[in-house]
């Protein structure tokens, strides 16, 4: 299966899946660190992470795409947004119960004054 050979600071990492699966090098400003993050995400919305490094002036960070027999072993695999799913619902509760309350304060008002 073809995948992703990466070399980042003598590692090996080797990552072949049937889901995506992004490199990602983000640099900031000198007075910031710079970060590459190997992921991906499968259809059950499990996130898997072989590679999260903060980088330094000099790093290399070589990928090569390879005919993979197997995968290195993510260093975590967690639920995609599952808690902040729950969070989001319970928010998004919160704000329809407001925008009803005000849509009724404001059709009150609206009725006092004679414009419903």
């Amino acid at each position: 299966m073809k995948g992703l050979k990466i070399f980042f600071n003598g590692e090996e990492i080797d990552v072949s899946s049937d889901f995506g699966v992004s490199l990602m090098v983000c640099t900031k400003s000198e007075k910031e660190q710079s970060v590459a993050n190997l992921v991906g995400i499968d259809r059950e919305k499990n996130t898997y992470t072989w590679l999260n490094s903060l980088m330094n002036t000099g790093d290399v960070i070589d990928m090569e795409i390879a005919e993979l027999n197997r995968s290195s072993v993510p260093i975590s695999v967690e639920k995609f947004f599952s808690e902040r799913e729950k969070s989001n619902q319970e928010k998004s509760d919160e704000m329809w119960a407001k925008d009803l309350a005000d849509y009724y304060t404001l059709e009150k008002l609206l009725k006092e004054e004679g414009f419903l």
